[in-house]
């Protein structure tokens, strides 16, 4: 529910607006008591005698006593309590309640710390028990709570104020406190989340005891949550009533479905062995335990892009879209969801475009949370490229291995500051290998990070030499061979020749993506560690006979990996924008091959 920090954050924020209000009230309380001695007789019982005492609330207090919570009002701590009057709430329905959702629901609902004092103009959004916040406004006269009206108010207890209204307030969960309520069939989803949901006592709101054994009892014992799913990975606070989220909820048939799509992508094998394309002395026995990290890789996938935060850009059209229950009101530009910016694939965000946002949402029913909207849906309508199964760059200086057959070269990596490169591929640099004698091989190992069991298609990105000297002459194009480092689905190392052993040309002159082939890679390699399948670019031509044709030297700026399905997808639908589109549109521009 609330992370630690934020949860710092908000008590630091509340405090010190209770010291004001405990401030103020003190004052007036002061001012009311010498001005009102009918009222000081009331003001010396507690606030739970003053609520038994008055016959108009007997049915807020026979609820009160059902959820254990009466005694609370019988101690020293300040609060103020909003009563519904008998006659005008659901009494019935709540006294079937169980006494955990009867107390957190209704009565914690109507209590708030401190001193709430109608005076006045009044414009103040109240912090209840549970958290959740109510606009308590009005003139002398017509003070409403939550708009309902204040029958009564200001009554003076020992310990605090009731304010006598019409009505109940009305209780909207959080998102986080939805998965419990099972409105709809949302168990999977639910239990997911739950796994990971933890619990510490909150001490300021707890009732405390004896000191036994040298520790602290608690009477009544109050607990605050966060969970480490919303925290680390999806960077919204689902429980926070101060926010405003909108997220899809997969029911039970769509989640069940949704892990059946993602598994063939998270197909592991139970040990693989990795070498160092340089070193070939290192290599390792990876073991990996399967069925774990299959289903902790799909459930994450399925839930890393539901949640949208309402505040950000065209998101904000997402609360008019909930408000009127209907998909076709998400007009957007674009939707970016909560978890882009811990993604190792970030650049550029996490986007759902104008199509592929509305279809997302497509046949979901959306309904009013305390803290925004949840859509639940019965299908999974994330489009593989948007979220899991993404363009995939290799630019990271830690991924790409620079050397030669024969190690008779130097290397370097340089800016690219003539030169503008794809988003995610490499805006600020290439990679240079340069041969020290004219018989040696230059070559550039890329680390395919990210890679799933799926079928990419592979491109690599040249740079041609007046990128550094926009005065070169006898500009010559490179000639490579190229060979991909595998496991196959037993584990066992392979390599294969891209190109059906044909040779690979760049252009001599301009920046050119070479399309280098179509691979189904057996296994995936996300949460194995840092082992990787390589690709290796390789310098190769007859070097007596041919170096007048070619360039020995090779400079690339990185290799991108396109799921073929997205491939296959945007032949069909050669308009379509997407959230990697411009990775792919500078594929469209620059490749020379295909």
């Amino acid at each position: 529910m609330k992370t630690i920090k934020l949860y710092k954050s908000a008590l630091t924020v509340i405090a010190a607006l209770s010291i004001g209000s405990m401030t103020i009230g003190c004052s007036d309380w002061n001012d009311h008591y010498d001005a009102d001695t009918k009222v000081s007789a009331q003001g010396k019982v507690s606030l739970l005698q003053n609520l038994r005492n008055n016959s108009e609330l007997s049915q807020f207090v026979e609820l009160l006593d059902k959820s254990e919570f009466a005694s609370r009002l019988d101690t020293t701590q300040v609060y103020t309590v909003w009563a519904p009057k008998n006659g005008t709430f659901d009494y019935e329905t709540l006294k079937n309640e169980n006494n955990s959702t009867l107390r957190k629901e209704f009565i914690h609902n109507h209590v708030a710390r401190y001193i709430h004092r109608a005076k006045g103009t009044l414009l103040e959004s109240v912090r209840m028990l549970n958290d959740k916040v109510y606009p308590f406004t009005g003139i002398v006269g017509d003070y409403k709570f939550d708009y309902r009206s204040l029958l009564e108010e200001n009554i003076p207890s020992s310990n605090g104020l009731i304010h006598v209204i019409s009505g109940k307030a009305d209780f909207y969960p959080s998102i986080d406190e939805y998965l419990d309520k099972r409105d709809y069939e949302i168990d999977s989803i639910a239990q997911y989340f739950r796994k990971y949901k933890v619990a510490t006592i909150d001490e300021s709101a707890s009732l405390q005891g004896p000191t036994v054994d040298g520790k602290i009892t608690y009477l009544d014992t109050v607990f605050t949550y966060y969970n480490k799913i919303y925290l680390y990975y999806l960077n919204a606070d689902l429980a926070a009533e101060d926010s405003s989220y909108t997220m899809v909820l997969l029911n039970n048939k769509a989640w069940n479905a949704a892990r059946e799509k993602l598994n063939s992508y998270f197909q592991y094998t139970p040990s693989f062995t990795f070498t160092d394309p340089i070193n070939k002395d290192n290599t390792q026995k990876v073991d990996v335990d399967v069925e774990y990290l299959r289903d902790s890789m799909i459930n994450y996938n399925l839930v890393r892009d539901l949640a949208y935060n309402n505040n950000f850009f065209d998101n904000k059209k997402l609360l008019t879209a909930g408000r009127t229950n209907n998909y076709n009101d998400i007009n957007v530009d674009s939707l970016i969801s909560t978890s882009s910016a811990y993604s190792p694939l970030s650049t550029p965000s996490r986007r759902l475009y104008t199509e592929d946002a509305k279809d997302f949402f497509y046949g979901a029913n959306a309904v009013e949370m305390s803290n925004g909207y949840v859509w639940v849906t019965d299908s999974f309508r994330m489009k593989p490229w948007n979220s899991w199964a993404r363009i995939l760059t290799s630019h990271s200086v830690a991924g790409v291995k620079l050397g030669t057959l024969n190690y008779s070269a130097t290397s370097s990596i340089n800016p690219a500051t003539e030169f503008v490169l794809p988003e995610g591929t490499s805006s600020l640099f290439y990679y240079s290998v340069k041969p020290t004698s004219s018989s040696s091989s230059p070559e550039i190992d890329f680390f395919l990070h990210g890679v799933l069991s799926t079928t990419y298609d592979i491109y690599g990105v040249f740079v041609p030499a007046n990128i550094s000297n926009v005065n070169a002459t006898n500009l010559r194009p490179n000639c490579v061979s190229v060979t991909l480092g595998y496991n196959n689905e037993k584990g066992q190392t392979r390599t294969q020749q891209l190109g059906d052993g044909e040779k690979f040309v760049s252009d001599s002159s301009h920046v050119s993506v070479l399309y280098f082939g179509t691979f189904e890679f057996p296994i995936c390699y996300v949460g194995t560690g840092s082992y990787y399948p390589y690709l290796r670019v390789r310098s190769s031509f007859n070097t007596s006979s041919e170096s007048d044709l070619y360039d020995n030297e090779i400079r690339m700026a990185g290799v991108i990996l396109v799921p073929k399905e997205l491939e296959d997808y945007i032949q069909e639908n050669p308009d379509y924008k997407f959230g990697d589109n411009s990775s792919y549109e500078y594929i469209r521009n620059y490749c020379n091959n295909k």
